[in-house]
């Protein structure tokens, strides 16, 4: 039988590496979908801890490949054949090891998911707390307004014997004066419900202390089966995004509308430069996400709008942020 020339080894030689190459790399491509499918909080911050412990089975099963490697060389060397059995086990622990990474991952994913919910009822928790506050406030604002009104017969009883006196001028004063404490007590933002009356007020002092400027054209839907904790839960969150992103002497500014049975919630502040948004969530980037529960406003919301088979959105238009929410009204209210 005659010998095969060389050039065709070579070219088997070729072909066996090039059939070899090929195969690693759809195990390596499939490995890499099998942990980014996993790997759920790409754009979480991660601790050295954590890191280490994610490493930690990688490190080990590159170990053991390169000492698997070298003794395989070595037996090849020693012998001069290589042993399918040593082959088998080989592929087996790769597979194992790659497995041990996702598994390790998907642990690791777990445990963020339980902690980011534990969090989210954390904050969930202290919003309940603001809205007692708020309510509360509106109990105060009422007791003003009873107090106010209960006077109300002696500043007309007042302001009939300045006008019988010919003292137009102090009825005037006195007139200008009564109006200022009832502005003071009622406030200037009417939005058709009183708690969410003292969130906007609240935020509108803000922005002031803050040097920006406030614009309100926001009306709450009443009729409709939107709960104003819901509303408040939005309006505290899509606001405070809205003032610490914003420098001074900026403009924040906040509407709704409606469109048939759709409620619109707008916030828009100024903003400069690029939105990266995270390709899965949709939701922004944002390097805040911390343990003291910045950059979890946005899922709140979110999650709000979800209850209502609604949805949010955000864009940059014309240097300002903008954020959109809609809620679905199954009772649509008349403004």
């Amino acid at each position: 039988m005659a010998k095969a020339p060389d050039y065709l080894w070579e070219a088997l030689y070729v072909a066996m590496c090039i059939v070899y190459l090929m195969s690693e790399i759809l195990i390596l491509l499939a490995s890499i979908r099998c942990v980014k499918k996993v790997y759920v909080y790409k754009s979480a911050n991660m601790t050295k801890k954590e890191l280490c412990i994610l490493l930690a089975p990688v490190f080990t099963g590159a170990v053991g490949f390169e000492i698997i490697q070298y003794y395989r060389s070595f037996y090849i060397w020693e012998t001069g054949k290589s042993k399918e059995a040593y082959d088998t086990w080989a592929v087996i622990y790769y597979a194992v090891s790659i497995a041990v990474v996702v598994v390790v991952i998907g642990l690791y994913q777990s445990i963020k998911a339980k902690q980011e919910e534990k969090l989210q009822n954390e904050l969930l928790a202290a919003q309940i707390d603001s809205i007692r506050h708020h309510i509360g406030q509106v109990e105060c604002l009422y007791q003003n307004i009873r107090g106010i009104k209960h006077d109300m017969t002696n500043h007309i009883m007042t302001l009939e014997r300045l006008y019988a006196s010919d003292q137009a001028e102090e009825a005037r004063e006195y007139t200008a004066e009564l109006k200022a404490a009832l502005a003071e007590a009622v406030g200037e933002i009417k939005s058709g419900n009183p708690v969410t009356d003292v969130i906007l007020q609240e935020w509108k002092g803000e922005a002031e202390k803050r040097e920006m400027q406030f614009q309100c054209d926001f009306y709450y839907p009443a009729g409709s089966d939107i709960n104003v904790f819901d509303v408040s839960v939005i309006l505290n969150n899509a606001l405070q995004n809205a003032m610490e992103h914003t420098a001074k002497n900026a403009s924040v500014s906040i509407r709704s509308y409606r469109r048939n049975n759709a409620y619109m919630i707008e916030v828009a502040n100024s903003y400069t430069g690029n939105l990266q948004q995270d390709p899965e969530s949709g939701l922004p980037v944002t390097s805040k996400r911390r343990a003291d529960g910045h950059g979890y406003g946005l899922s709140n919301i979110r999650r709000v709008a979800h209850k209502y088979a609604g949805d949010i959105a955000v864009d940059i238009k014309d240097g300002k942020f903008c954020l959109s929410v809609m809620l679905m009204m199954e009772r649509v209210a008349e403004r």
